[in-house]
């Protein structure tokens, strides 16, 4: 195996480490740790601005305090991309023996957020098994038979019909979801900014809601650079599980399954280009 072929690799069992980490750390936290309401004491929001776009990146320091095992008080700080006020209560775990804590970890575990991670492992073992399966089957001079190639072709292509799937998958549980859980309605109070690869900022939206008498705010996971990520006021469709009291918002449920489905959409174009190639309807003499 070539030194570029073996550091991408390391690369990637980095990246599966970091998806276990993320999976696993709540769990650990919610099974071990004691579960505290911690009192905000303070919050104050800092502002970066970008040299080169001149635009503000924005996060909070946030102090808090809650007791200890013997009663004693324990002040702690974080930093956060939503805003609280003081007096708010933020439920969180804490391990007492390591003194360490984590805020959310219920609602992190309740919310089932293994999806992302999972098909990033997934995704990261199939290009590992690819690198090694491309090094094993390489002649003298890297070069690969057509068949190679052809295959290569036919299983990207099922691997973005797959992607498809789990959006018609996500579809159906948002169907359901509307259909068993309660709605309420939504409110865009905020935002954060975070920069794409390109440098292009994007904005996750901080929506509000009641619930049971209870106010209380979700953080999208789907941003981008248009006007709605970023409109104050705007009002969704937010949607509360009776039973396990996780939320979702319907236009972020909608929004993820949209692009899972056009990656099958894709993936189902280049799977009929193939066929149309290999059975000869199509005039080409690469891919047999």
């Amino acid at each position: 195996m070539s030194i570029g072929a073996i550091i991408f690799s390391v690369v990637l069992l980095g990246f599966i480490g970091l998806c276990l980490y993320s999976m696993l750390m709540p769990r650990i936290y919610v099974k071990n740790g004691r579960l505290v309401d911690a009192r905000v004491l303070s919050c104050e929001e800092h502002r970066i601005r970008d040299k080169e776009t001149r635009e503000e990146n924005v996060y909070y320091t946030v102090t808090i305090d809650f007791y200890g095992l013997s009663g004693e008080t324990i002040v702690k700080e974080f930093k956060s991309e939503a805003p609280y006020a003081e007096g708010d209560v933020i439920r969180m775990r804490y391990l007492d023996k390591q003194d360490r804590y984590m805020v959310d970890a219920d609602n992190i575990v309740k919310g089932g957020n293994v999806k992302g991670p999972l098909i990033v492992i997934v995704v990261c073992l199939l290009i590992l098994a690819m690198i090694v399966f491309f090094d094993t089957v390489a002649d003298a001079e890297g070069n690969y038979p057509d068949w190679v190639l052809t295959g290569t072709s036919y299983f990207i292509s099922l691997l973005f019909m797959g992607i498809g799937v789990l959006g018609i998958r996500q579809k159906l549980e948002l169907r359901k979801a509307r259909e068993k859980y309660e709605k309420v309605e939504g409110v865009l109070v905020d935002y954060t900014r975070k920069k794409d690869d390109d440098g292009a900022d994007s904005c996750f939206p901080i929506y509000e809601y009641t619930w049971r008498g209870e106010t209380a705010r979700h953080k999208s996971k789907v941003g981008g650079s248009g006007k709605k990520y970023r409109t104050i006021g705007r009002k969704v469709e937010m949607l509360c599980n009776p039973q396990t009291k996780a939320v979702k918002c319907r236009e972020e449920e909608e929004d993820g399954s949209r692009v899972f489905l056009i990656f099958g959409a894709i993936g189902l174009l280049v799977f009929c280009i193939l066929l149309a190639i290999s059975f000869g309807l199509l005039p080409t003499g690469n891919v047999s």
